[in-house]
């Protein structure tokens, strides 16, 4: 019987082949004629109106990205601007966890293009470019089966997590995404060489990519809220499926979830790119399976019962109320005919063993585990969406203590409920 959790999060996406970075996107270059034209004085005056916490100024070089994005590669901005409907939500809800500006969700634009699947030359991967080493600092399972970077929910996460430290390192959004692209040695570099504290008075003494790098995002910024404005309009090339998420704890092959579902094996890879070889490794803290709603309700049914349900959800971009199910639901405690309609999830409540009812907070993932009791040791129980960082922080202990102290192994993310010790 495989177990399962289920994780309410999720945007809709596909493995849509795009090119990334900033200006490769392929559009088809129409007569300039034909497309609105912006001048110097308009443009400025519109990047200043734009709220933000990065420092958005206009240049030449600005301008000249953006002529870029509304003339010669307009279709390719309008694919962005179809994807960006399908990514945004899980980077605004995850940010907004994390307490980082709404706006750095188009930074991913900069970075990827919004494909998952991305891989630069120097071997950064994924919507957020993560190289090898920082995704497996901020709990990004890397090996020969699985590389979560590609993934977007995990990866989305890792990203954030990442961003709010540069953020506390400088105290400033521009300096942050600066460290983002060059790393923090860097901008450090170009603080004291420079002695200023902005970023467009330090530009010079940064890596020639990074002086380039701020003018892309405000060239972004600028075209992701000005889009009507050029009269570009979203592009969608695949179809949209609404999504649903859960954790698979054992192996599970492409092949098997194509028999139950009818999805070919392309497809089911397209929507879970983190899988090199077509299948979900066995794995104790367990793995995202991502497919359309129908599709996976239709899978776990037929795979007929379930282990650690742990919460059941729609997956959109609105916020609602949400059930778990606390404890495990076998194949006596509720048939698969008992699990809510498609058009009802978020109106289910349902009853464990002990018939108590568990309202909790859409977003939360709950791991039951038992208490240490009679230990000489102070413990500390890891809550849904805290990082041992942030407990390191809060009990004012080195994260090398903490995570010697409990023998833990940094690639491996800490699921929520675990007691670790703290002294």
């Amino acid at each position: 019987m495989n177990k399962i959790k289920f994780i309410t999060k999720k945007v809709m996406f596909t493995g849509i082949s795009i090119a990334f970075f900033l200006i490769p996107l392929i559009g088809t270059a129409n007569n300039e004629s034909a497309y609105n034209e912006v001048n110097e004085h308009d443009l400025k005056a519109r990047i200043e109106n734009l709220a933000s916490e990065v420092d958005l100024r206009y240049t030449d070089e600005v301008h000249a990205i953006i002529d870029t994005y509304i003339k010669r590669y307009r279709k390719g901005s309008e694919r962005l601007l179809g994807l960006s409907e399908q990514f945004f939500p899980l980077y605004e809800a995850e940010f907004s966890k994390q307490g980082i500006p709404d706006e750095l969700k188009y930074l991913s634009i900069v970075e990827s293009g919004l494909k998952p699947t991305a891989i630069s030359s120097s071997g950064a991967v994924g919507l957020w470019q993560f190289m090898k080493g920082t995704g497996q600092l901020y709990g990004l399972r890397i090996n020969s089966s699985v590389d979560e970077r590609k993934d977007p929910i995990k990866s989305t996460q890792a990203a954030s997590q990442y961003l709010k430290d540069l953020h506390d390192q400088f105290g400033d959004w521009t300096l942050a995404l600066a460290a983002y692209n060059c790393g923090p040695g860097n901008v450090r570099k170009a603080i004291r060489r420079s002695q200023a504290n902005e970023y467009w008075d330090m530009k010079g003494y940064l890596p020639r990519e990074t002086r380039r790098y701020i003018p892309k995002y405000v060239a972004v910024s600028y075209v992701m809220n000005y889009s009507d404005v050029h009269e570009l309009y979203p592009i969608y090339e695949n179809e949209q499926n609404a999504l649903a998420t859960v954790v698979i704890y054992d192996y599970t092959s492409f092949k098997d979830i194509s028999h139950f579902t009818g999805l070919s094996m392309s497809k089911i890879a397209e929507y879970n790119p983190s899988y090199k070889k077509w299948f979900i490794p066995k794995s104790s803290n367990g793995y995202y399976l991502t497919l359309p709603q129908e599709d996976l309700f239709q899978y776990l049914a037929q795979k007929g019962g379930f282990e650690n349900l742990l919460e059941v959800g729609n997956h959109n971009s609105e916020i609602r109320d949400t059930y778990f199910l606390w404890g495990a639901i076998k194949k006596k405690a509720i048939s698969t005919s008992k699990l809510p309609s498609l058009n009802n999830l978020h109106r289910v409540q349902l009853e464990d063993k002990d018939s108590r009812k568990i309202p909790i907070r859409i977003g939360m993932v709950i791991t039951p585990v038992a208490p240490i009791e009679n230990s000489k040791f102070k413990t500390y129980q890891i809550k849904p969406q805290e990082s041992l960082l942030d407990v390191a922080r809060s009990h004012n202990i080195k994260l090398s203590r903490l995570i010697s102290m409990n023998q833990i192994d940094p690639s491996q993310p800490v699921p929520p409920g675990t007691i670790i010790r703290l002294e």
